[in-house]
């Protein structure tokens, strides 16, 4: 549920918040380049990858990670490599036969001269003049730091070189290709492969003249290392893996390595020859691992993911985490809160979202939608071509069970730990249809609502309380109309309703079982104030598709979208205005705590925080002791709770925790006019502060209550 906005001993009518707060970025500096290489010299390293929209970056640090700086080239296309010899030489490829050179550190670059117009994928050098390059039918050696690159033209496909001395080099690649120079590159003879064969050779590392790695992968997820101790004459197998692909692989002695894969799979070694699988705590691509002189380790891959280690025992993220487009958010107080995302990104905070740590989850696949109803039960739902996922945790995002669905799963909704709704749809390019599941048993088991009955795709879902809900999205078809799917019966039946529209709707939210707002495609608003029955197109003053909406009330609400749009309203819809995001990235979702501290999410790892600042707000703010009070207060067990129903309608009153967990739900109904009473005895709190919150149509107050034994 998404709640409002309480403060100590006071209440406030509904228009104040928008004209107080504002947005701040709380991820700024993040990564958005997919990473396919790094090299390090001391803590200096450089990082190059592909970014997004087109063109390649170069990323530098001088601090061993901790921030970095990047340079554009919009005209470079894929930089797959990089390599350095001390702090200031340096030199990277992509494809097209670039290759681009730096004698200051990165600062500013020259394009050499290849010679070659093919994709390269590897660099190596020994000194400041000798050096190799790898890539698709061709090799290229220099022997003058790159200002003249001699080709060595083959029929493969090669994806990594390495040389253990200015003679002796060997490059991999495709169907198990393995060459071998022993003159420097002037001439390369093929290698038996045997066991790798089979496989697309990705990375080779040798710790001595003939003592050497290969990693490759084949197939669907499969992955191997293979080992030679004669010089690549014959090769063994050490390790076959189908959890992923394997890109990487590095050595800091004969015994201790790293190989790093697909799914963010990280292996290790400590005698060379058996390998053990480590924790990364994502599901990202790491496409290349590194160690400097001193064995700090380094590692890289999609959406931005840079990890650390000291020794390589344990990695840690750097820069801020990685940057996988994030699809939905939700926090059960002001300091602890989750978001998930692209390829199985789970990150939760423990400080209201300044910074947020990845959790390996147990799915690798799209991530749609997260719900915590409290500190330990939560849900997340996903799916990608047709497989979908419905994740449950009991104890707080330690562990997840993981349950399989046929189709994707796009949204959920809970009213309490045990009873929920879930949504999406089947689509086999050709045919599809709804789906809504239900629990009533905290996840436990779903049973199948809706599957079928029409060809729609429904994108988020809604319930307000354990009868009343809906669901929203468009038919399958292209330019299919929108729709809106209505239950008042916990989802037993749903009544569905196609409107004139054909815009895609997008999310759902209801202040009660009258009044609702649906965004979508084009700026679009709609607006009930009778259940869904009708519906009202709202002016958003956008033409830019709204992604997400949530309501403190029934008067205050934003909804937001792509390019960091965020619009506001203060009068129910009548009328939006845009508010500052201070990012440009998608936005995909919203959400409001209980204490209606606001934050949304989004593509690249968005992640912006709305902050009330009391000091501006323009309305009066009304004592509470007439409208909600305890006595007596402090109270040792038991506590008489009054409370005054200013006008009829829809009363909530909750038991609240200094953090803003709720701990109990005391009056959720429709009450008419006047004063109510209710005896609450808590014998079960220890000593301390608790509040006592209460909400209507317009009225907000946290009341303080102490208990003393």
């Amino acid at each position: 549920m998404k709640w409002m906005k309480f403060l100590s001993g006071v209440v406030f009518l509904s228009l104040s918040y928008v004209q107080g707060g504002e947005w701040i970025n709380l991820r700024p500096n993040l990564i958005k380049s997919h990473l396919y290489d790094v090299h390090f010299v001391g803590d200096y390293g450089w990082s190059v990858g592909l970014y997004p929209g087109g063109g390649s970056k170069i990323l530098f640090t001088s601090d061993g990670g901790k921030t970095w700086v990047g340079k554009y080239f919009g005209s470079i296309d894929n930089l797959n490599g990089v390599f350095f010899i001390n702090q200031s030489l340096g030199w990277a490829i992509a494809k097209g036969g670039v290759i681009i050179h730096t004698t200051d550190g990165g600062k500013s670059w020259s394009q050499q001269n290849s010679n070659t117009n093919a994709d390269l994928f590897d660099l190596y050098f020994i000194d400041d003049r000798k050096g190799w390059v790898c890539g698709w039918g061709v090799i290229l050696r220099t022997t003058d730091g790159g200002a003249t690159w001699l080709p060595y033209n083959t029929s493969y496909v090669l994806q990594s070189i390495f040389f253990t001395n200015e003679s002796l080099g060997y490059t991999v690649g495709w169907k198990g290709k393995i060459l071998r120079t022993t003159d420097g590159g002037m001439t390369w003879q093929s290698l038996p492969s045997g066991p790798a064969s089979p496989y697309d050779l990705e990375d080779v590392y040798f710790v001595t003249e003939v003592q050497g790695w290969i990693v490759g992968s084949k197939d669907f997820n499969e992955g191997a290392i293979f080992y030679t101790s004669d010089g690549g004459n014959s090769w063994q197998v050490q390790l076959i893996t189908d959890e992923g692909y394997l890109f990487s692989i590095c050595f800091v002695d004969d015994k201790h390595g790293w190989s790093t894969g697909g799914n963010g799979l990280i292996f290790y070694t400590q005698d060379g020859s058996t390998w053990k699988r480590q924790n990364s705590n994502t599901y990202n691509d790491l496409k290349k691992i590194f160690f400097n002189e001193v064995g700090k380790g380094w590692i890289v891959g999609k959406f931005g993911s840079v990890l650390n280690s000291i020794s390589g025992d344990r990695w840690k993220f750097q820069a801020g985490g990685p940057s996988n487009n994030l699809a939905s958010i939700c926090f059960i107080d002001d300091q602890n809160g989750w978001a998930v995302g692209a390829e199985g990104c789970l990150l939760k905070t423990t400080d209201g979202g300044f910074n947020w740590n990845p959790v390996r989850g147990s799915s690798y696949i799209w991530l749609w939608g997260v719900h915590f109803e409290d500190a330990d039960h939560g849900w997340i739902v996903g799916g990608y071509a047709n497989e979908g996922v419905i994740l449950r945790t009991t104890d707080g995002g330690n562990s997840w069970e993981e349950k399989n669905f046929l189709g994707s799963l796009s949204s959920l909704t809970f009213i309490d730990p045990n009873r929920g709704w879930v949504c999406g749809s089947y689509f086999d390019g050709i045919s599809g249809w709804p789906i809504v599941l239900n629990t009533t048993d905290g996840g436990e088991t779903w049973l199948t609502q809706i599957s079928g009955g029409s060809e729609d795709c429904l994108t988020s879902i809604f319930f307000v309380d354990s009868q009343y809900g809906w669901a929203v999205g468009a038919e399958l078809e292209i330019g299919g109309r929108s729709v809106v799917y209505r239950t008042t019966n916990g989802g037993e039946t749903w009544v569905r309703k196609a409107l004139i529209i054909r815009k895609c709707l997008y999310d759902v939210w209801f202040f009660d079982r009258n009044i609702g707002w649906i965004v979508g495609q084009d700026g679009l608003i709609l607006h009930t104030t009778d259940g869904g029955s009708s519906w009202m197109k709202q002016e958003s003053g956008v033409s830019e598709n709204l992604e997400g909406v949530c309501f403190l009330n029934q008067n205050v609400g934003w909804a937001v979208g792509t390019h960091g749009l965020v619009i506001a309203t203060t009068d129910g819809g009548e009328s939006w205005r845009r508010e500052e995001s201070n990012t440009q990235e998608h936005l995909l979702d919203v959400h409001f705590n209980i204490n209606s501290k606001g934050w949304a999410a989004g593509e690249y790892g968005a992640i912006i925080h709305y902050t009330h600042s009391e000091n501006t707000a323009k309305e009066a703010k009304v004592k509470t002791d007439k409208l909600l009070f305890c006595s007596p207060n402090p109270t040792p067990n038991s506590v008489t709770v009054t409370y005054l129903v200013r006008e009829d309608g829809d009363v909530e009153l909750s038991l609240i925790d200094p953090a803003g967990r709720r701990l109990e739900t005391l009056v959720k109904s429709h009450l008419q006019r006047g004063k109510y009473t209710l005896e609450l005895s808590k014998k079960y709190l220890k000593s301390g502060v608790y509040f006592l919150v209460y909400k209507s149509s317009d009225i907000l107050i946290r009341y303080k209550m102490i208990v003393a034994k």
